[in-house]
């Protein structure tokens, strides 16, 4: 089993989106940066591969789509209207 980074991987990424800790469009840098400045450490491929299938209308239905991608590899949280 993957370790669990704070609250999640997500969850803490969107956190850090809503208080202005990390801007948008964000990168998987951005969020291995963000990330160990937290004490988590997370692999860079596993970070590239969870914002991608986070985008990805083709992946897995059971895999949660909370980004859109705006560039290569760059991101935005969905919103939900």
């Amino acid at each position: 089993m993957a370790p669990k980074y704070g609250r999640g991987l997500g969850n803490e990424i969107i956190d850090a989106i809503n208080k202005g800790k990390l801007k948008e469009p964000i990168s998987a840098q951005d969020v291995k940066n963000h990330m160990n400045s937290n004490g988590w450490y997370p692999p860079e491929n596993y970070l590239n591969v969870f914002l991608a299938n986070s985008s990805s209308p083709d992946h897995s239905k059971n895999f949660k789509k909370i980004f859109k991608r705006v560039d290569e590899g760059k991101y935005v949280l969905k919103r939900i209207r």
